[in-house]
């Protein structure tokens, strides 16, 4: 009996149709008509996104693209194995999912009226007002994992992450496009002793990079509109560095969990000079590691509706502690 591999299109314009490839042959993604998969309707899908090559058992995704990312559980890949339950994400939010059967699926067939739907359940968020003045949106339902929100965040703002490498006890990278935060430190304390900054834009494992630290409480991604060197200037700023210089630098802004208790327990004043450069701030939730809660201005929602998350019943607001968090 002959085996499948099937892509079930759990996103985007394919969204309820299914896609199969038999023991023994390939498939490939991409924008043009005639490809296995075609994403006729996104300009950001490439002309041949990726090719799935199923010998069987065992099925592999080769990517083909020259001009966007083939994403994989989260992480953007040049190839890897894939088993069933695996997402793959491509172009701007189309998702499938991989499973394995004996009988192929219906090309590119949606379901009939009526019939349920085969894609995973809504993305769910809940909304929480906090002491600063931003929401609190606490991901509960459906959710692909940090990488691939921020894929999507990255629209509404450059995406970048301050990491503490030491504290996740991962090697720092050494691209260029990494800088660190505290840079009066000689050369080799700067790897170790400093976060460091990294972009989204440019920087090549900033997928695996963010997942190395997730759940390890030394990660901040933010989403601002600043250049680099300001966006650097800024987080030194908050930091207490004084013209780029040491000063009070002590920063409490590239830990999760600090974050978290600064911005749900200070008011909109205290925390002005932090937030008023930024868009939204993305981070693990310290009570349930590798959750995510993303802080951002209550309007913020309509975003998240237009990237496929749903609302549940608001939560109570949290009141501002009688004291300022001191650390």
């Amino acid at each position: 009996m002959s085996q499948f591999l099937i892509l079930d299109a759990v996103r985007g314009p394919l969204q309820g149709q299914s896609f199969s490839v038999e023991a023994g042959r390939s498939l490939v993604v991409g924008r043009l008509p005639e490809c296995g998969v075609p994403i006729t309707e996104d300009p950001t899908v490439s002309r041949q996104q990726c090719r799935i090559e199923y010998p069987g058992p065992d099925a592999q995704l080769v990517h083909l693209s020259q001009t966007s990312d083939t994403i994989v559980n989260g992480s953007a890949v040049a190839r890897a194995e894939l088993r069933p339950g695996d997402t793959i994400e491509v172009g701007t939010g189309n998702l499938f999912r991989v499973r394995m059967d004996s009988k192929a699926a219906p090309q590119g067939v949606k379901p009939a009226a009526g019939a349920p739907p085969r894609a995973v359940p809504t993305a769910k968020y809940s909304m929480t007002s906090t002491s600063c003045g931003w929401s609190m949106f606490h991901f509960v339902e459906g959710f692909e994992g940090p990488q691939s929100l921020l894929k999507q965040l990255e629209k509404s703002a450059a995406a970048r992450a301050v990491i503490d490498f030491q504290r996740a006890g991962q090697a720092p990278p050494t691209d260029p496009a990494a800088q660190p935060l505290f840079p009066w430190l000689v050369s080799d304390q700067q790897f170790h002793f400093s976060p460091m900054v990294i972009s989204q834009a440019g920087f090549a494992v900033f997928p695996k990079a963010v997942a190395d630290a997730w759940g390890k409480d030394a990660a901040v991604c933010s989403g601002s509109r600043l250049d680099d060197s300001a966006f650097l200037a800024h987080w030194q700023t908050i930091s207490g560095a004084e013209g780029g210089q040491p000063g009070k630098a002590i920063s409490v802004h590239h830990w999760p969990s600090l974050v978290k208790t600064v911005l749900t327990s200070q008011g909109a004043a205290q925390t002005a000079p932090f937030l008023s450069k930024l868009t939204w701030l993305l981070i693990e939730d310290p009570g349930a590691p590798g959750e995510c809660v993303l802080f951002a201005e209550p309007s913020f929602s309509d975003q998240l509706e237009k990237l496929g998350f749903a609302p549940t019943p608001p939560a109570a607001t949290l009141a501002p502690a009688e004291r300022p968090v001191s650390h």
